[in-house]
C-alpha cells in the first residue's frame, strides 16, 4: 500500500474489504470469494482486477483508488 500511495508504482492494488465488494458487484470475482489468505490467492484477484482496469485505459493502481473511495463513501452514506 506505501508504494502505491506514495506513487511509486501505479500498478500495484490493495485488495481489501471494499475493492472486494466492488469485484463481487461486477462480477469479477464470485460472490463466494473472500479476502485471500495467501500471496498466490492475492496475486489471482489483483491480476483479475488489472486486466479490468487495462480494458478500461486506467492503471491499475489508480482503478483501486477510485474504487476504494466510491466503496467506502457509499458504507458512509448507508451509515
Amino acid at each position: 500500500m506505501m508504494l502505491r500511495n506514495l506513487g511509486i508504482s501505479l500498478d500495484l492494488a490493495v485488495i481489501d474489504r471494499y475493492v472486494l465488494r466492488f469485484m463481487q458487484s461486477v462480477r469479477l470475482v464470485g460472490a463466494e470469494t473472500r479476502l485471500p489468505t495467501s500471496f498466490p490467492e492475492y496475486e489471482r484477484i489483483e491480476n483479475r482486477l488489472a486486466e479490468y482496469a487495462r480494458s478500461l485505459g486506467y492503471s491499475l493502481g489508480c482503478m483501486d483508488w477510485a474504487i476504494w473511495a466510491t466503496m467506502k463513501a457509499a458504507d458512509e452514506v448507508a451509515a
